[in-house]
């Protein structure tokens, strides 16, 4: 995963980027971090059991209250931007 900071002229607004990229297939538990975010799947969305269901290739992400299982059959390019 790489970590990006927003130009000077959005800082007020995004807090940061992430991308992650990968070809191998991945399950990973994950917890709240209370900000909301946009999240773009430029390959195969990711899988959250919990709800039994994958995500859209485009996602927005409200204060999400509860820690979820990830999972990625591969083929996978996310970028989220962070608010």
């Amino acid at each position: 995963m790489k970590i990006y900071q927003p130009r000077e002229e959005l800082r007020h607004y995004v807090r940061y980027y992430w991308v992650l990229k990968g070809d191998e297939p991945f399950s990973i538990l994950t917890f709240p971090i209370g900000c909301p975010q946009i999240i773009f799947h430029k390959k195969t969305p990711l899988y959250i059991p919990e709800l039994d269901t994958y995500q859209s290739q485009f996602t927005i992400s409200g204060q999400v209250i509860f820690p979820a299982q990830i999972q990625s059959g591969g083929r996978l390019e996310i970028i989220v931007a962070v608010f």
